[in-house]
């Protein structure tokens, strides 16, 4: 039996392909800082892509910062990567969007004239019911709005 001779392969060209050069490895918080912000009542996602949405606290920001902004009733949050700071913003770009549970807007009864809930701009509140006026706001948990409610209330005489 005769054998087959192998045909020369024909050696592919090499392509060079750029290396990373070494040293240029650094620690992520020397070049980008992690932020979180709580959106204004209101706001949309949307808004929050937008430059003049920046323009109040942009100069805080550098190229390259990753800002977390939550909606004020929670119900969603983006991971924003600032990419160009200007005087009337910044320029950002949306990487993430998060779906998330909105805050309990069932409100907690308290009394037959107080009751418990979330609003927003003001947090959780307390409410008097019958002018729907609120008598202590400002909480990040409705625990706290109550406690402190409750810390007002006048005690009862032993």
């Amino acid at each position: 039996m005769a054998v087959a001779k192998p045909e020369a392969v024909a050696a592919e060209p090499t392509i060079k392909r750029p290396c990373l050069p070494p040293g240029n490895i650094m620690p992520m918080e020397h070049m980008r800082r992690h932020f979180m912000l709580k959106a204004p009542p209101g706001m949309t996602q949307e808004d929050a892509r937008y430059l003049e949405a920046w323009k109040h606290v942009g100069k805080q920001f550098q190229r390259h910062d990753i800002v977390y902004l939550l909606a004020d009733d929670e119900s969603w949050e983006l991971e924003i990567c600032i990419e160009a700071v200007r005087l009337n913003g910044c320029e950002v770009s949306v990487r993430k969007v998060f779906s998330r549970k909105p805050v309990n807007t069932v409100a907690t009864i308290l009394s037959d004239d107080f009751r418990a809930e979330w609003r927003a701009g003001m947090g959780f509140c307390v409410v008097r019911i019958h002018d729907d006026v609120p008598v202590v706001k400002g909480h990040h948990s409705e625990a706290a709005a109550i406690l402190e409610w409750q810390r007002t209330q006048p005690k009862k005489a032993v």
